[in-house]
């Protein structure tokens, strides 16, 4: 019989997991490096879903760098009083030449977009990065079988179809304008992007799933490596770019709505993974000025190795959002 040294080959498939698994989290962490850009340049930049939680953070950040920024609202009265506020709090740290407008669009009409876009473009002169962060998620969440379709299909309208709804109007604007400047699409993940589950909450992570093979697809098209589709004409510049960007867990409305805080498994998570929302878009912004490439990237706040060390240094975390089944003043 083989006289096994079982402790010895323990040892040894232990390090070959650990291996293989610092070698995952590596290859996660230098795929997800990605230049940033504070430089002042003037950009100019349309948000959908601009006038509250990340993206009224994100808009704050691009006009601090310079940059002129139109935020779109579904609701006239939020649009407005967000524009009000940046503009203010601008007089103070925006960078020069910056201004900030609005536009009311509803994401999941079509000609609505098509028409904020035009407008947009007309208020800047013209359109540098869309960036497509309007989202909404189940409130309450339910399961699937007894979610109210219209909840269900107001999901999917904004998340996906919104999406790809500005993706195309910001194309046919930038396909427009000077060929020699490169022009940016920006997309969000969320919760599902992956292909995990999200009970509860179905529509919103096939939603964010979604969002990921039409990311791939139109940076193909956009990027003029797409084979010609039957009836096209005009040759894809291919000097618009596609990118998805993944804030993590941000404690916004959206996150929160319809969250058990007193359960002790969401508040641990909350506390150890969540992040306010000017702290992630103080990240993100220049990242989404600076990434660049024909092919899309999908850039993370919250990476494996980030989310690791998290977990290593819990204790750092206790309590910082929720304490007590109540949310702390973020």
């Amino acid at each position: 019989m083989w006289d096994v040294d079982w402790k010895s080959l323990a040892i040894g498939a232990a390090a070959v997991v650990s291996a293989k698994v610092a070698y995952e989290v590596a290859v996660a962490a230098a795929k997800n490096r990605c230049p940033t850009d504070s430089s002042p340049r003037g950009l100019r930049v349309v948000l959908t879903g601009g006038s509250l939680g990340l993206g009224r953070a994100l808009a704050k950040e691009f006009l601090s760098m310079g940059d002129s920024v139109v935020i779109m609202s579904r609701d006239p009265g939020a649009g407005r009083g967000a524009a009000v506020d940046l503009a203010n709090a601008g007089s103070a740290g925006a960078g020069q030449g910056a201004r900030v407008s609005w536009v009311q669009c509803d994401v999941r009409d079509a000609q609505q977009v098509d028409a904020a876009a035009q407008e947009a473009a007309k208020k800047l002169g013209g359109i540098d990065i869309w960036i497509n962060n309007a989202g909404v998620s189940m409130a309450p969440k339910s399961p699937l079988s007894t979610s109210d379709p219209e909840k269900l299909a107001a999901v999917v309208e904004t998340n996906l179809l919104g999406a790809m709804y500005g993706a195309r109007s910001a194309a046919r604007i930038m396909a427009a304008q000077p060929a020699d400047r490169r022009y940016k699409i920006i997309f969000m993940d969320g919760a599902g992007a992956d292909g995990s589950a999200t009970p509860n909450n179905a529509a919103y992570g096939a939603s964010k799933h979604g969002l990921v093979q039409l990311v791939r697809s139109a940076g193909k098209e956009l990027s003029g490596r797409a084979r010609k589709a039957p009836g096209q004409e005009n040759e894809v510049a291919g000097n618009v770019e596609a990118h998805l960007f993944s804030p993590g867990m941000v404690l916004t409305d959206l996150l929160l709505s319809g969250a058990d805080l007193s359960s002790p498994m969401t508040a641990r998570a909350l506390n150890l993974l969540a992040e306010p929302a000017d702290v992630v878009a103080r990240w993100m912004a220049p990242r989404i000025r600076g990434v660049r490439g024909s092919s899309p990237r999908h850039v993370r706040y919250l990476t494996p190795l980030g989310v690791l060390g998290r977990f290593a240094t819990f204790w750092r975390y206790s309590d910082r959002w929720i304490a007590k089944g109540k949310l702390k003043r973020v």
